[in-house]
C-alpha cells in the first residue's frame, strides 16, 4: 500500500492550523503504512544510509561544480544531499538563456511541431 507525508516548518504548520489545504495524501496514516515506514527509518539508521547520502551528495556536487566549470551550456547547479538540477543555457558567459520556446527540445528530441 502507497503511503503519502510532508514535512512542513513550524510557521508553516500554524498557517494551516486554521486554513485549510484541500488535497490530501494516498492513505495517509494507514497503520500498515506507517509500521513499514517506521521500519524502513529503523533501517536507514541501522545501515547509516543517511551518512553514505551526504557523502555521495557531496561527491555529486564536487562533480556538478566541475562540469559547470568546464561547459559554457551549464548556467548553473543547486544541490541538496542527492537531488540537484542542472540549468542548461545556450552560453553562461554570454548570459544567453533557452527561450521558453520548445524548438530546442524538438529538435534535440526530434519531434515533430504540432
Amino acid at each position: 500500500m502507497p503511503l503519502g507525508a510532508v514535512i512542513v516548518s513550524d510557521k508553516i504548520a500554524r498557517y494551516f492550523e486554521t486554513n485549510m489545504l484541500w488535497g490530501g495524501l494516498t492513505y495517509s496514516g494507514h497503520p500498515v503504512c506507517c509500521a513499514a515506514a517506521v521500519a524502513n527509518l529503523h533501517i536507514y539508521e541501522e545501515e547509516r544510509l543517511f551518512e553514505n547520502v551526504e557523502k555521495q551528495g557531496r561527491y555529486l556536487a564536487s562533480r556538478l561544480e566541475a562540469m559547470k566549470k568546464k561547459y559554457a551550456c551549464v548556467g548553473d547547479v543547486r544541490y541538496k544531499g542527492m537531488f540537484s538540477v542542472l540549468e542548461l543555457v545556450k552560453d553562461r558567459r554570454r548570459g544567453n538563456r533557452w527561450r521558453r520556446s520548445m524548438a530546442p527540445v524538438r529538435r534535440w528530441a526530434n519531434l515533430p511541431r504540432n
